[in-house]
């Protein structure tokens, strides 16, 4: 399932913590109806997996687990974050605002808060 997938990450200050919490939900709750803001968000998300992913030997090494671990063939990788990349420049507003409204449950969200040790 998505929620398997979806994080949010922030880092705040300890003081801050509950006010960063309900911004969080706040915008998580609010539709994307901005078709220049979601060209910004692909863009920045295609980046991130050219930069990221395509170099990356832990999202490599995850891959190939995830298959071994299903007992699926391992097949070839080339082209496995290219296929991403178009998957996320083909995403329209509609399918997003659809998502968020099946699987986006602030309820359902497991709040976890790390403190430094030191």
């Amino acid at each position: 399932p998505l929620g398997s997938y979806f994080y949010v990450n922030v880092e705040t200050l300890s003081s801050r913590i509950d006010e960063v919490i309900e911004i969080v939900f706040r915008e998580m709750q609010k539709p994307l109806n901005d078709q220049k803001k979601l060209e910004d968000l692909k863009d920045w998300l295609i980046d991130w997996c050219s930069l990221e992913c395509d170099g990356d030997l832990d999202a490599w090494s995850n891959l190939i687990q995830n298959r071994i671990s299903r007992k699926q063939p391992l097949g070839l990788f080339e082209k496995y974050f290219s296929s991403q990349r178009k998957i996320i420049s083909s995403t329209s507003l509609e399918e997003i605002e659809a998502l968020r409204i099946s699987f986006f449950k602030p309820e359902q969200f497991v709040t976890v808060i790390v403190k430094p040790s030191s």
